[in-house]
C-alpha cells in the first residue's frame, strides 16, 4: 500500500506560495520604484579676462564637450571627467586636471589662467620714438642759427639719429644680483635641468652642444665660486651687487634658464646664438635688450646726457650724476647694491654707472643713411634696429663705478669679446611684450 503522501503536497504548496508572497513584496518595496538618478551638473567657469580660451571636457562614454565661454551643463553622466584648457599666448594655461561628478551634484571647474608678464622686478615700457646718440657740434637752432654744442665726451660712433620702437618690452628695474645668478644657476645646474656644468674654475652651457664659459670663478674680486658642483656666494656681504666675470653668453644663457623656469620659449639658440628662430621680436622668452632699447630706457624721455640732467664736466666731480649713478665721484672704488640710487624716470636703477650692461647687440656703425648725417634735422627713423649681421664684439651700455661721468652718458658707448668676463660688466634681462 502506497504512502498518504496528502499532507507533504499541502506544505510543499503552501511554501512555494509563501516564497512567492515574500519576493512580490521585495519587488513592490524596491524593483518597483523609478531608478536611482545618475546624473549632475557640471558648471564651467572662464577667465575672468577675455583671452580667447577654450575647453575641451571627456567624459564617460566616450562623451566630449568643448567650448569658449562659461556654461551650465545638465543631466551630465555621473563618472570621471578630464578638461584640458587650450593655450593662449602670454598666458600658461592651467594644468590637464581628472574630476569626479558624483549624481545630483554640482561639479565647478575654473579655468585659472596665469599672465605671464613679469612681476614686481621689471617695468613695461611701451612703443615709441626718441633719439638716439649725441650731439656732434653740427646742428644750430632754428630761426635764429645758434650752434648747438657738441655733448660732452661724446665719441664719433654716437651718430645722432632718429629710432622708432614699435614693440613694447619689460625691462630689470635693476641688474641681476649675485644671489639671483647663485639661485637660478643652481636650478640650471640641477640634474632635472642639466641645462650648465661646472669646473673648478668656470661655469659652462650645456644647450644645443655649446660649451662656452658663461662665468669664470678663479678671479679673486668674483663674489661666487662652486663647490661639490653648486654654486655658493663666496662673499655673501656682497650679495645685492650686480654679478659680474660673465661672459655675455652667461648673461644670454642666464636669460634663457629664467624663460624655462617660467614655463616660456627661450629665446637663444645656443649653437648659432640667434633669437626667436631669427625672428627677433616673437621670441616669447626672456633676452638681453637691443642697444637702442636700452639707450630709449636708459634716457626715459630726457635728451641730455644723463637722465638726471645735463653733463657739466665730464669728471668725478659731476654733480648732476650723484644722486643716480654709481661712477668714479661718488663709489669709492667698488660696485654697490642694485636700487641704492635714485630710479630714473621710468622707474629703472642703475642705468648709469655701477656696472657696464651686455646688451644684444653685435658692435657696429649705425646703419645711417649719409646723406642724413649731412643733413641731420631731417626725420628718417630706423625702426627696431638689432644692429649689424656681422661682427665679433658686443655692446655694453652704461659705464661703471670706476669710470668719470663722461662714460656714464645715455649715449655712451662700449664693445667687448662675448667671451670676455671682468669686474665691470653686469646685465639686466628683456622681454618683448607680445598682444
Amino acid at each position: 500500500m502506497s504512502p498518504n503522501r496528502g499532507p507533504l503536497r499541502t506544505f510543499i504548496t503552501l511554501a512555494v506560495m509563501l516564497v512567492i508572497l515574500v519576493s512580490f513584496v521585495g519587488c513592490s518595496n524596491d524593483d518597483l520604484s523609478t531608478p536611482e538618478e545618475t546624473f549632475g551638473t557640471i558648471e564651467i567657469k572662464m577667465p575672468a579676462d577675455e583671452i580667447g580660451a577654450n575647453w575641451h571636457l571627456y567624459g564617460p562614454g566616450d562623451s566630449f564637450r568643448h567650448g569658449d565661454a562659461e556654461v551650465v551643463l545638465h543631466e551630465m553622466p555621473a563618472g570621471q571627467y578630464t578638461i584640458i584648457w587650450t593655450a593662449v599666448k602670454a598666458w600658461t594655461a592651467p594644468a590637464p586636471a581628472r574630476h569626479t561628478l558624483s549624481a545630483n551634484r554640482t561639479l565647478v571647474l575654473h579655468g585659472e589662467y596665469e599672465d605671464k608678464a613679469p612681476g614686481s622686478n621689471f617695468v613695461l615700457l611701451t612703443t615709441g620714438a626718441f633719439v638716439m646718440g649725441s650731439e656732434d657740434g653740427s646742428r644750430y637752432t632754428q630761426p635764429d642759427s645758434i650752434q648747438i654744442p657738441a655733448e660732452l665726451g661724446r665719441d664719433s660712433d654716437e651718430v645722432r639719429h632718429h629710432v622708432g620702437l614699435n614693440n613694447g618690452f619689460y625691462l630689470g628695474k635693476t641688474e641681476i644680483t649675485n644671489q639671483e645668478f647663485v639661485e637660478l644657476g643652481n636650478w640650471a645646474l640641477a640634474p632635472e635641468q642639466g641645462y650648465a656644468t661646472t669646473t673648478e674654475s668656470a661655469m659652462l652651457d650645456a644647450l644645443d652642444g655649446s660649451t662656452v664659459e658663461l662665468i669664470n670663478f678663479d678671479f679673486s674680486d668674483t663674489p661666487i665660486d662652486v663647490q661639490d658642483g653648486t654654486l655658493r656666494l663666496k662673499k655673501p656681504e656682497e650679495a645685492s651687487r650686480p654679478v659680474i666675470e660673465l661672459t655675455w653668453f652667461g648673461a644670454a644663457s642666464y636669460c634663457d634658464w629664467l624663460s624655462e623656469k617660467e614655463g616660456l620659449t627661450r629665446a637663444y639658440d645656443h649653437s648659432d646664438w640667434t633669437v626667436g628662430g631669427g625672428d627677433f621680436y616673437q621670441a616669447t622668452g626672456y633676452r638681453l635688450p637691443t642697444e637702442a632699447e636700452w639707450e630709449y630706457a636708459c634716457r626715459a624721455g630726457t635728451r641730455t646726457a644723463f637722465s638726471s640732467g645735463e653733463i657739466e664736466n665730464g669728471s668725478c666731480n659731476e654733480q648732476v650724476l650723484d644722486s643716480t649713478g654709481w661712477f668714479c665721484g661718488n663709489a669709492g672704488n667698488t660696485s654697490h647694491d642694485v636700487g641704492t640710487k635714485a630710479a630714473n624716470p621710468w622707474g629703472l636703477f642703475d642705468m648709469h654707472g655701477n656696472v657696464w650692461e651686455w646688451c644684444h647687440d653685435l658692435y657696429g656703425i649705425y646703419d645711417v643713411d649719409e646723406g642724413y648725417q649731412a643733413n641731420p634735422d631731417t626725420v628718417i627713423y630706423l625702426i627696431d634696429p638689432l644692429g649689424p649681421d656681422v661682427g665679433v664684439n658686443r655692446i655694453v651700455r652704461g659705464g661703471r663705478w670706476l669710470l668719470s661721468s663722461s662714460l656714464c652718458r645715455s649715449a655712451g658707448r662700449m664693445m667687448g669679446t662675448p667671451d670676455f668676463k671682468g669686474i665691470n660688466i653686469g646685465f639686466r634681462p628683456a622681454l618683448t611684450d607680445i598682444p
